[in-house]
Order: C-alpha cells, then structure tokens, then sequence
C-alpha cells in the first residue's frame, strides 16, 4: 500500500533536486538525476540537507543513501531506514527540466503495520 510522504522540487540555487521526506531533506543532482534516467546507473548518490545555524542557510553532506532505480525502470527508489520510498523517475525529469513544479513521494507500507497504525490512532490499543 502507498502513501504520500513528501515532495520532490527543483532548486534552482544549486541545480538539484530536494526530495522532501517526513521533515528530511536529500538532495539529488541534477547529473545524477540524468545518469539515472538514461539508465547508465542503477544507483546514484544523495546528500542530505542539514539547516544551518544562520537563517535560511544550509549545508548539504554526503550520506550513505543512494536513489534506485526500480526493476521495471520507470520509478525510483530510496530506502531509508527500513523505509523504502518511491517516486516516478518521470516526474523526477518533468521537474528538473521546469515542466512541473513537483512530484509526489510515496512509502511503500506493508498492509499489516499501516493496519496497525489506524488501530493505534483509533485507540484500540
């Protein structure tokens, strides 16, 4: 089951995508994006968005996530831990070349544990 969790924008500061998740922000460069799309990379790097200690300032550091393509080509993925994230690898284009302003970002929920949050948020437990 999916569920929308974030946003994926173009900033036009740094020539890269944000990929907007639950309050995280990664960021995802527009080669990359590129090596992705044409299919010469199964995985490309991100970095992760940290706010600075001066208003409206940022720094951006390597981590250890890497965006995927998924086995069908046509989305991608981003596993974090042990969330995976998917978005389509179309969308992700449209944005980068300014045709859309953003594109969904979905979590993969398995059915049991999204039943289980509804149980908890109702109060059954």
């Amino acid at each position: 089951m999916l569920k929308e969790v974030g946003l994926a924008r173009r900033d036009l500061y740094s020539d890269s995508l944000l990929l907007e998740v639950q309050g995280d922000v990664y960021v995802l460069g527009v080669e990359h994006l590129k090596r992705l799309s044409s299919r010469r990379a199964g995985r490309v790097p991100v970095d992760r968005r940290y706010e600075a200690t001066a208003p409206g300032e940022h720094q951006d550091f390597p981590c250890s996530v890497t965006l995927q393509r998924s086995k069908n080509g046509f989305g991608a993925v981003l596993p974090v831990d042990g969330n995976i994230y998917a978005m389509s690898v179309r969308g992700l284009v449209a944005v980068s070349r300014g045709g859309e302003d953003s594109t969904r970002i979905w979590q993969d929920v398995p059915e049991g544990q999204q039943q289980d949050r509804d149980q908890a948020t109702l109060g059954a437990y």
